[in-house]
This record gives C-alpha cells, structure tokens and sequence, in this order.
C-alpha cells in the first residue's frame, strides 16, 4: 500500500472539505432555523416543564386548586415522532437544513431548536420502509436499536426484559373540527363484527420542533388531549363525511420492569381515501406512559419535579439518539488531538476519510430521499 499517495490524497480531500465546512459555516448562520443551537436533554426538560403547565391550565380550577385530590384518569399525552422538518412552501422534499453534522466554534451541534420561528416548518412525519426495518424488524428476536433503547443488550435478556403488545386500529378522519373516529382492529364496512367506534377530537396544547442535522431524520414532540364526544359510534360505518381511512398496525415495546419511563411505538399504516390507491407508510414515536403522565401533573413538590424532568429528558435522548443515531462519525477525524508521530496521524487521517467515504456511499446525507 502507498501510503504516501493516501496521505497525498488526504490533504487535497481536506482542503477541498475545509472549504465546504466554511462554505457550510456561512450558511447556517443565514439560516434561520439553525440560530438556535441548544443540547437536547435542556430542551426536552423545558418542554416538560411548559407541557406540565400547559396541561394542569387545560383542566378545571376544581381539579388544581389546593387540596384537591390527585387526577386518576387520563387526560392527555405526551408524545414525540420521527419525520422531516421542511421548509413550508418550498421545493419537495427539502429539509430545513442540509443533511449532515453542523458546527458551532468547533464543536458538533445535536439539536437546533426549531420552535416559533417564521415561517413555522412542517413536519413530514414517519420514516423510509428501509430504516424503519432494519431498526425494528428483529423485535424481540435478537438485539436491535429497539432493544438497545430501553437498555437491553444481553439477547438472552430481551424476551423477559421487554414487553411487546401489538394492536390495531381504523381511524377515519376529515370531519369537521379535526373530529376522527376509530375502531378496534381491521374496520370493515357492513360488518357486524366490527367492534363499536368511538367519535373523539384531539388538541395540541403545546410542541416542540428540534432539527437533527447530523441524523437521518428530525424530532417533533406534542403534548395533547384527547376528548371522547360519542362513545357508541355504530359498528357497521362511520357517520358521513370522513375523507380519509388510515389501518394502523402498531407494535409497542416498553421495560417490563417499567424503569424506562417512555415506550417505542412502530407503526405500518395503510391510508386511503374515497375512490383512491392505498398507500403504506412508516412510524416511529415515543410516548410517555400514562401513569408517568399523571404523576407528572400531580406532583407539587419541586425538588421531585426537577427529580423527573431529568430522568425524562436523559432517557428521551438516549432513545432517540439509539434510533435515530447520529452520523457524526463522518467528523471522527476532528477529535485527533496533536501526536508527536505525524505519519501515524496522517494515515490515522487518511483512514478517517476514506471510513467517511464509506459510509456517505451507504446513507448519503447531503439529501433526503426515501432508500
């Protein structure tokens, strides 16, 4: 091997990518939704934060004046999915930002925050058929970025340590007011075995919009209630008006020793509309448990307060990160402190480039486009 021909190579591929990492520099400080770099774990426990009050302020005094007893029934939920933040009215398919690990005065940047800037970016929510099987496919079978986020990684361990519950549900949606109905299982119209539906509406309160540049996708994150208007929908159809049909096959995955705080929700779901082709798509959210949900809104003492945020932050993070992980291994070579050996770091170098080369021909981040 000619080493000196690597290292030559080397140099010109980094100087040509000092320029672009500059070139790259300037630009996101003209774009506005990368003015806002802030480490994840803080922007999950202000979210929390906001979301507790957001959610005590959306029920009635009765229930939040002093001594009143603990809120028992669910109200509300936290929930947090994986998607494409885009640029409202732009070009199809274009990311807020460009693809790939950003810098801020030399240090890698995980999250932008993405929230209230104007014009708000849309999410396109869900992941490729490819990534959303290579991450979960194995289920409890063998380790996978599921098993890894809730901290399991002996395979003996993973049938006893998670719990997999698998449901389904018909949703139709285009009412009025954002009204939608659901059944249980795999609707069909005419059928008296369809079980009886239910007619709800469902408000976000309050959200959270953080960038991932450096992973394949980005992170919305909801808190919203849900609110029951018909509970006797009849089996056999919905009531006139629906546009749109969505089959939803979840399967969830949560710590059976429940000291993960958040389960993985993965979603195949089948829509269609009237007259129309269906179409199949991918879904990948966390969602806070309902019980974790409830101590969160009851709790008044501050120091457990701030107990909790942490926990749900750090834990929200390292599931999402397992998931949708990062490819800041592309900057590897940007950790290599000064070595008296200059030809082994050289070469250590020409190894770091030629490792990045390897992996944007795998996953190429400069773009999205579904594999």
């Amino acid at each position: 091997m000619d080493f000196k021909k690597i290292i030559s190579k080397k140099q010109k591929t980094d100087r040509i990518y000092a320029k672009q990492k500059s070139e790259n520099a300037s630009s996101n400080s003209n774009n506005r939704y990368l003015r806002s770099p802030v480490k994840p774990e803080m922007a999950f426990k202000l979210f929390l934060t906001q979301a507790r009050t957001a959610a005590r302020n959306s029920l009635a005094k009765e229930y939040t004046r002093p001594g009143a007893p603990p809120i028992t029934k669910p109200f509300c939920e936290i929930e947090a999915r994986l998607g494409i933040l885009k640029v409202p009215y732009g070009v199809s398919d274009q990311r807020v930002t460009s693809s790939g690990a950003k810098h801020v005065n030399g240090h890698l940047v995980q999250t932008y925050n993405a929230t209230g800037i104007e014009p708000p970016c849309v999410m396109e929510s869900g992941v490729s058929r490819t990534h959303f099987f290579r991450w979960t496919q194995a289920g409890l079978s063998e380790p996978s970025p599921v098993s890894m986020a809730l901290g399991v990684t002996d395979p003996k361990k993973i049938k006893t340590d998670i719990v997999e519950t698998e449901y389904v549900e018909t949703v139709y949606s285009g009412y009025a007011d954002s009204k939608r109905v659901c059944y249980r299982g795999d609707h069909r119209m005419g059928s008296s075995s369809n079980s009886v539906g239910k007619m709800e509406i469902k408000s976000k309160l309050t959200g959270l919009d953080l960038t991932i540049p450096a992973a394949s996708y980005d992170f919305r994150m909801n808190l919203a209630t849900e609110k029951v208007l018909d509970a006797n929908v009849p089996r056999e159809q919905p009531p006139q008006g629906w546009t749109s049909k969505r089959i939803k096959r979840r399967r969830s995955y949560s710590r059976r020793d429940k000291s993960i705080l958040w389960q993985i929700d993965v979603t195949e779901v089948t829509s269609s509309s009237r007259g129309g082709q269906p179409t199949v798509d991918y879904e990948i959210e966390f969602e806070l448990h309902e019980k974790i949900m409830l101590q969160l809104v009851n709790e008044q003492n501050p120091e457990k307060l701030a107990s909790m945020f942490k926990a749900l932050s750090q834990q929200l993070w390292w599931i999402t990160s397992q998931v949708n992980a990062l490819n800041d291994i592309i900057d590897v070579d940007e950790k290599l402190q000064d070595h008296p050996e200059k030809a082994a770091v050289m070469l250590a170098l020409a190894q770091c480039g030629a490792f990045r080369k390897f992996m944007n021909g795998d996953r190429n981040p400069a773009s999205y486009n579904s594999p």
